[in-house]
């Protein structure tokens, strides 16, 4: 599976900015914030259906998810937006699709996730 997850609440994008992605940025060559393009209703419903199967026993630990709202990590996206959807306040949802950087001196985008 190739997709990135993230939250969107009050028209801002809630997303985890881990270590990691400083280190793939240097590896490729790649530059500047986080580019996001959400997937195509269809195939997020189609996603999300799938991925909620997959982390359903998460979501049932009330314990478990507070941890992953309170420390998220790398590599566990979905449980991450999970987690804070759950955790949260307001009123967000869970966006599917595609997040990369933009290649050094040049407008072309490569996707790492998506």
């Amino acid at each position: 599976m190739d997709i990135h997850c993230w939250i969107v609440e009050n028209d801002k994008i809630i997303d985890f900015n881990f270590p990691e992605y400083e280190m793939i940025k240097c590896m490729r060559g790649l530059t500047g914030d986080n580019i996001y393009e959400p997937a195509s209703i269809e195939e997020q419903k189609k996603w999300f259906r799938l991925m909620h199967k997959k982390s359903s026993a998460f979501n049932q630990i009330d314990p478990i998810m507070y941890k992953f709202y309170k420390n998220p990590q790398y590599g566990c996206c979905f449980v991450n937006a999970l987690a804070y959807k759950k955790n949260s306040k307001n009123k967000c949802k869970i966006v599917i699709g595609k997040m990369g950087w933009r290649k050094k001196n040049s407008n072309d985008i490569f996707w790492e996730y998506g």
